[in-house]
């Protein structure tokens, strides 16, 4: 092991010249996470929802895309 992140990942050794990254919990739900905010979005009643929640999802959206 290399070194752990505050957050709780690290980086192992597994062969010769291969490292692995092994998520913490957050960073391994992450894609399913995007995912689900992303699906949110396409929900008819998307618009109809108060302002500050879509601000939010929107926030969350552009940050885990790199906007």
């Amino acid at each position: 092991m290399f070194g752990e992140e505050k957050c709780g990942c690290y980086v192992v050794h597994v062969e010769l010249d291969e490292l692995e990254i092994q998520y913490c919990p957050k960073h391994k739900a992450a894609p399913d996470l995007h995912k689900v905010i992303r699906n949110i979005t396409k929900l008819p009643y998307y618009d109809d929802l108060p302002a500050p929640i879509r601000y939010a999802i929107e926030k969350a959206l552009a940050k885990a895309e790199g906007k």
